[in-house]
This record gives structure tokens, sequence and C-alpha cells, in this order.
């Protein structure tokens, strides 16, 4: 309406112009579809990149993943066996044991019945039958008359050394050999004889006198009296 009563050049350079403006605006519509056609394509090739590492990564993690499992599946695998095999020891171990039980304990019923019976028959029988015999023969009397002349000669020979020492047989505490040979003679006398004089004499020494130690001193500790007062001292003065 604004172009009515115009000349046609003016309105044909009017559209000219608004043709070449549209075509403008559609090249303008045109580059910013392609520029962000690129954007997104990058993008689009960035988060490709990007899943295939990932899914890389998570193949690696799951074959690792696999693998252990395969292994921890033969150890349990080898660790069952085991279990059975110990499992069968025990058993075993378990009946040698109960075996030995039931052996112990047989033989400890009859140990104890034998003691038992042992205790019975001691209570029962006479002494005489567990006391153990003397199967030694009995020693004969020239033994013990030559016993006593040795011993006598021991004696005299003591008492001369006691003499020449100084020392009585009442007030020394030394005694003589006959009193130290007699157990030695009256056990070992039957089976290898009375010892020899030369060999008592020299082996016996009279000890020496040891005084008699003295009590130590009492030590005198002063006792400390109780100062008196003056009506004290009246009292004890004499009336």
């Amino acid at each position: 309406m604004s172009l009515c009563g115009l000349p046609p050049d003016v309105i044909f350079e009017s559209a000219r112009n608004a043709v070449q403006f549209w075509v403008n605006q559609k090249d303008v519509e045109i580059k910013y579809h392609k520029h962000s056609y690129k954007e997104l394509s990058n993008r689009v090739d960035q988060m490709q990149n990007n899943m295939n590492e990932q899914l890389s990564q998570a193949n690696l993690i799951t074959s690792q993943l696999n693998k252990k499992l395969q292994t921890s599946e033969h150890e349990c695998e080898n660790l069952k066996k085991d279990l059975s095999e110990l499992q069968e020891k025990y058993s075993e171990k378990a009946r040698e044991k109960a075996k030995l039980q039931e052996l112990y304990t047989s033989l400890k019923k009859k140990y104890d019945q034998s003691y038992r019976d042992n205790v019975n028959a001691r209570i029962t029988s006479p002494k005489s039958v567990f006391e153990p015999k003397d199967t030694r023969p009995p020693p004969s009397a020239t033994l013990f008359a030559k016993d006593r002349s040795m011993n006598r000669q021991q004696n005299n020979v003591f008492n001369q050394q006691m003499f020449h020492l100084g020392i009585n047989e009442d007030s020394s505490p030394i005694k003589s050999p006959s009193f130290l040979n007699n157990s030695l003679n009256s056990s070992n006398n039957v089976l290898f004889g009375p010892p020899s004089l030369s060999n008592t004499v020299n082996k016996v020494k009279p000890r020496q006198l040891i005084p008699p130690q003295l009590p130590p001193r009492l030590m005198y500790t002063p006792v400390l009296k109780r100062p008196m007062s003056p009506r004290m001292m009246m009292n004890k003065s004499p009336r």
C-alpha cells in the first residue's frame, strides 16, 4: 500500500532490496546451522572416543576379574580336596584314639583288679609270704671271733694315739674306730671279710677341738627416765 502511486523503477528497486535481504538472512541461517553441525559432530566424536576408552578399560577389568575368578575357583577346588583328605585322616586318627582308649581302659581295669587282688591277698595271707627271704648263708663263728680281735687291736692303737695327742676318751668328741666300723663289719664282713688294721689306722685322724663360741656381749642401753615434777619430789621426800 505504501508503494502505490510510485514509479515502477522505485518499486522494482525496493523489491530487489527485499529479496537480497531475504537471501542474506538465509545465508546467515545456513552458516549458523553448519557451524552448529560441526560443533555437534566434534562433540559426538569426543564422546565416541571417550566411550571407546571406557569400554576398553571395562573389558580389561572384566578380563582380570574373570582370571581371578578362575584362579579362586581352582583354589577352592584344591581346598575342598585338602579338606576331604583332612577329614579322612581325622576320622582315622579318631578311630585309632578310640581303640587306644579302649585298650587303656581295659589295661587299667586289669591293673586295678590285680592290685586289689594283691591287696586282698596281703590282708588275708600271713606276713612271711611277702617278706623277702634271706638266701645268704649264715656267717660262721670264726669270722665273728676274728672281727672282735681286730676291733680290740684297733681300739688299743686308737687309744694310744689319743693318749699321745693329749685327748681323753671321755671328753673327746671323736669316737673309736670300732664304733665307726661296726656298721660296716656287720654287713660287709660276711662277703668281704674284716678290714685290715693298717688301712683303718691310717684313715682315722683325730679331729681338732673347736672352742665353743661365746654369745655376743649385750649392749647396755640406758633407759631415759621421765623428769620428776615438784609435786613428785615432795611426795618422795622423807616425812
